[in-house]
Formats: structure tokens, sequence, C-alpha cells
């Protein structure tokens, strides 16, 4: 099987997750914010949960970008500085502009999302450093 291949098959699958996250959420509650069970579960401190959990989006992207095929073209560089600077602010400086104090974030959010955030930053920057065939300037 090629990378092609495999790359279009993980998509659909992830869109067939997706689909049934989206209906899952209508019958449980994620165990977060008022649905979270008090003293059941294991948390970590919301800020530092936030920058683990988002952290796969700045470097897995730019490890694509730096993997990829396709990196010559300044639109290429254009898309890794606006996914970057969103990414970085999300980041590394959202969380610490949050004035709640000692709020904690279950520990399978964390998980679930540091997994999402790997497969998000990898199919996307996946694409348009390797599978797109690349993006001229024009």
């Amino acid at each position: 099987m090629t990378i092609e291949a495999f790359f279009y098959i993980f998509i659909v699958f992830w869109f067939v997750v997706a689909i049934v996250s989206f209906f899952s959420q209508f019958k449980v509650a994620a165990p977060y914010g008022r649905y979270a069970p008090s003293g059941l579960i294991r948390t970590i401190d919301n800020k530092l949960g936030w920058v683990i959990m988002e952290s796969p989006a700045v470097f897995v992207f730019a490890a694509s970008f730096l993997l990829g095929k396709y990196t010559q073209s300044l639109t290429a560089l254009v898309f890794l500085v606006m996914w970057e600077t969103h990414y970085i602010q999300r980041t590394f400086i959202y969380p610490f502009t949050l004035r709640i104090k000692d709020k904690r974030m279950p520990f399978t959010i964390l998980v679930s999302a540091f997994f999402f955030n790997i497969i998000n930053g990898a199919l996307n920057g996946g694409y348009v450093f390797t599978m797109s065939g690349g993006y001229p300037n024009e």
C-alpha cells in the first residue's frame, strides 16, 4: 500500500470517528466542567493540561514541514507561519491569560485532545507539505 493510499484511507477512518463522536456526545457527556465527577477521576492543572494537549499541533505540523516534499514555495511557508502563529498563541499564550484559578482538567480530556492534535497536525501537515503536489507562489 502506498503512503497516498494509506493517507486517504486514514482520512475516511477519521471522518467515521468524527461522526461516531458527534452522535455519542448526545448520549454521554464528556467529563469536563459541570459534568466532571468531583474526586472520582484523575485531574491535572488546567493551564498545564492545556499546554500539553495543544502542543502536538505545533510540533507535528512543523515536523511535517521539515520532512515534506513540497516546502520550497512561499505559499508553503505562508501556510506554516499561519498554522504556527495560531497554535503557538493557542498553546503557549492563551492558557496563561485565563483568569480562572485552581481549575483542574480531567486527564482523559488531556489524553484525547493530545492524540487528536497529533492526528490533526499530521493530516493537515501531511497533506499541505507532502500529498498536495505543492502550491505555486501565484
